[in-house]
Order: C-alpha cells, then sequence, then structure tokens
C-alpha cells in the first residue's frame, strides 16, 4: 500500500515531535512555558501555531461531490501544493465511515491526484486488503481488517480536518507537562459568520476528540495576507477579536463546543 508522505502531513508530526521531545527535557527543570496553541483557518488553509511560530500550511479546497448532508453542508478537501501559486492536488484517502485509515505508523493511507484538475483517485490508491493492520481516528488501537471492512471501506477526499484531529492528538498527548495542555485558540477568518459556521463544526469536534476542553474562540482581519507577512504567533495577537458577549454563545452552540 503506497503512502501519502507530503510535507503538510509529514512535517506536522515530525516538528512537534521535537518539540515535544524538549518539552519532556524542559519538564524536568519545572520551567516549561506555555504552548499558547493556536488553529488559524483562513479562506485557504489550516495552520496551528504554537511558542510564537507556525507549522506547515494545511492547504484545502470547498468539497463539490462528496457531502456530509443538510447538516453540515461544506467539506474542506485536503489539498497538496507546491506553493502558494500552485492550485494544488487532491489527496484522496482510505476511509471507514467517517474516519480515515492509518497504518501502523500514523500515516493516512492516501495519495494525492496524478494531475492538477483530476476530480478521480489516483490509480495507484488501493484499498488495504484483508488481514492488513490499521486503526482510524477514532480507535486507539490498531485492528486487522475483515473482509467486510474492506467492502465497507470506501476511497475519497481527505478532509482536512482529519489531518489536524491526527496532530491535535499527537501534541496533546505528548505536552501534558504544559501548563496549558488543555487549552486552543481557533482562530477564523471575519469569513465565517453565523450563517457559515456549521461548516467548522467537524473541526471543533475533531479538537474536542483530541483532548483540549478549553476552546477559545477568535476572529482575524486580514486572513491569508495578514498571516503570510507574519513570521510569528506573537505578531498578530493585538489582530484579533474576540466576538462580543451577545455573539458568542450562539456561536460555541452552533459548534456544539
Amino acid at each position: 500500500m503506497t503512502l501519502y508522505k507530503g510535507l503538510p502531513i509529514i512535517l506536522f508530526s515530525v516538528l512537534f515531535g521535537i518539540i515535544a521531545c524538549s518539552t519532556n527535557q524542559s519538564s524536568k527543570e519545572s520551567n516549561v512555558q506555555p504552548l499558547n496553541l493556536s488553529l488559524f483557518v483562513t479562506q485557504e488553509y489550516m495552520v496551528l501555531g504554537a511558542w510564537g511560530g507556525f507549522m506547515p500550511n494545511v492547504y484545502f479546497t470547498i468539497g463539490k461531490k462528496f457531502k456530509l448532508g443538510a447538516e453540515n453542508p461544506t467539506e474542506f478537501w485536503a489539498i497538496q501544493k507546491e506553493s502558494e501559486t500552485d492550485p494544488g492536488r487532491t489527496i484522496w484517502a482510505v476511509y471507514a465511515n467517517d474516519s480515515a485509515y492509518l497504518d501502523s505508523s500514523n500515516n493516512f493511507l492516501a495519495l494525492p491526484n496524478e494531475h492538477v484538475q483530476d476530480i478521480v483517485p489516483p490509480e495507484t490508491l488501493n484499498k488495504p486488503a484483508a488481514g492488513t493492520i490499521v486503526h482510524t481516528l477514532a480507535e486507539n488501537s490498531a485492528r486487522i481488517l475483515t473482509s467486510e471492512d474492506v467492502e465497507k471501506s470506501i476511497i475519497r477526499p481527505l478532509l482536512a480536518h482529519d489531518i489536524m484531529a491526527k496532530d491535535l492528538f499527537v501534541i496533546h498527548k505528548r505536552m501534558k507537562n504544559v501548563p496549558d495542555a488543555d487549552q486552543i485558540t481557533l482562530v477564523l477568518d471575519t469569513m465565517f459568520t453565523v450563517n457559515n459556521m456549521i461548516s467548522l463544526r467537524p473541526l471543533a469536534q475533531a479538537i474536542k476528540a483530541a483532548g483540549y476542553s478549553h476552546i477559545t474562540l477568535k476572529y482575524f482581519e486580514g486572513g491569508d495576507a495578514v498571516l503570510r507577512d507574519v513570521r510569528s504567533v506573537n505578531e498578530i495577537k493585538n489582530a484579533l477579536i474576540t466576538p462580543p458577549d451577545s455573539l458568542l454563545p450562539k456561536l460555541y452552540s452552533i459548534l456544539e463546543i
């Protein structure tokens, strides 16, 4: 089975793995700095920021074929981009129900399209055979696929929030000694309003499932352009906007957080 090894997926885990190692070492010195974990969602990508810096962007496009139904009308399909001007190629993955399969090394069973304009899965991406050891984002342990599992699995575009879910779970697990280990700020482009906030519910639920019990919601002006121009999360702190108290309960209710 060929695995997707694009930078947006691999570097997230590798870089945070390095951070985690340094955190575990410094935790012994009783001087662990808060992580200040933030997840930014723009019109083009999602990106995690921590300790003042950013991880690689997870670019996405709005899905038009696979729908979550009336309750969650919009999907964010992860795409592989070689540069900001690259239109990108949709990444396809093997799913079990609503959860993507991962191998024993915690990599998605996924590949990007061969060509930019492709709207079908790559020919080299196949379902894993019966007897393959896998797990899903919703499972805490590996299992062996049965013939029935294989029959029910599907190949579909990889969802950007699933990439976030995988890495947020790893971060939370490895950062237990950080003072704000259970806290995260979800920072949204001002394009996300009450009318379309429901499209972000799967992302919000993924954050909760990863173990973050304290989720703060903020907005920022300028979106993609602002994040491209800054060098660290700290530089945009003054640009963040807290929704008014009259609106916050409604937004949290829509996101179910």
